[in-house]
């Protein structure tokens, strides 16, 4: 495995996993293209990097978490799976943090554009839920596929009852995927409540992800000793986990790119801990 090689999960059938080399031309292409769309005032999206502050290879990064967190679904093996994001045009105001860093949680919220991006069929259907209104995430996925962007009567926040969608007929989700939710400091929810939130539109096994990056101030972070503890040190949901140990390893070892896009700091502080890094974001219930 090359330092610039990228793998895209295509399909699990129990152990056995389908994996296809993305050749960095494709993901170059797909950078390329997210740029370009970025640009497009029709999305009422202005981030401060589109005047070209932000580096080429910065946007490769999300790219790059993109398809880290397409993977992270795909690894489990599910057929309709339905992401309900956290993007809205005034949370991320930017792609790069201050500090240098890609803001957390934004790519999750992109990961339905993969199988169109990359001409990816018989894997699974990713559907995201968005609301009426300006949204660049809600935008891009249309711009790939409008099929797969649901309709929702408002932003979802952890707990709330009252949040409705719009499903195809015929269709029932396996897999809900939470992606960037707040909650307030100090607050839990159980996980089985949230999981009857969203019962009516799935089947009657599926399975909740949680999936909430906490960020770090700057590159330092990720340096300390105690980092890796201090993640682990917050509960957003209460209820019996899945294990996460093999799913973990699997995905740092075939999602992310060895060469960080040229970002040393990437390669030689956060590369060594993205294993654990995963386990402490990424929860099943």
């Amino acid at each position: 495995m090359s330092n610039t090689d990228t793998y895209i999960i295509r399909s699990r059938n129990n152990d056995e996993f389908k994996l296809e080399l993305l050749f960095p031309l494709a993901v170059n292409r797909f950078t390329a293209n997210i740029i370009e769309y970025a640009q497009d005032p029709t999305h009422g999206w202005q981030p401060s990097e589109v005047g070209g502050q932000l580096s080429y290879d910065k946007w490769g990064q999300l790219v790059q978490y993109i398809i880290v967190a397409y993977n992270l679904v795909t690894y489990q093996g599910y057929d309709n799976v339905l992401i309900i994001p956290n993007f809205t045009n005034d949370k991320y105001p930017r792609v790069q943090k201050e500090n240098g860093l890609v803001e957390d949680n934004i790519s999750g919220n992109m990961i339905g554009v993969v199988n169109t991006a990359f001409s990816l069929s018989d894997t699974t259907n990713i559907y995201t839920a968005f609301p009426e209104g300006d949204n660049f995430a809600k935008y891009l996925l249309e711009m790939y596929d409008s099929s797969k962007v649901l309709t929702s009567n408002k932003m979802y926040e952890m707990g709330d009852e009252t949040y409705e969608i719009t499903v195809p007929e015929g269709v029932k989700f396996d897999a809900v995927v939470l992606i960037g939710i707040d909650i307030n400091e100090g607050e839990s929810f159980s996980a089985s409540d949230i999981k009857d939130d969203f019962a009516s539109y799935c089947t009657s096994d599926f399975e909740l992800m949680d999936i909430y990056h906490r960020g770090e101030s700057d590159i330092e972070a990720f340096k300390r000793d105690d980092y890796l503890e201090t993640l682990s040190q917050t509960t957003r949901l209460t209820g019996d986990e899945k294990d996460n140990i093999a799913m973990s390893n699997f995905i740092n070892n075939y999602s992310y790119r060895k060469d960080g896009f040229g970002d040393t700091d990437f390669v030689n502080h956060r590369l060594p801990k993205s294993a654990e890094i995963i386990r402490n974001s990424v929860k099943i219930y």
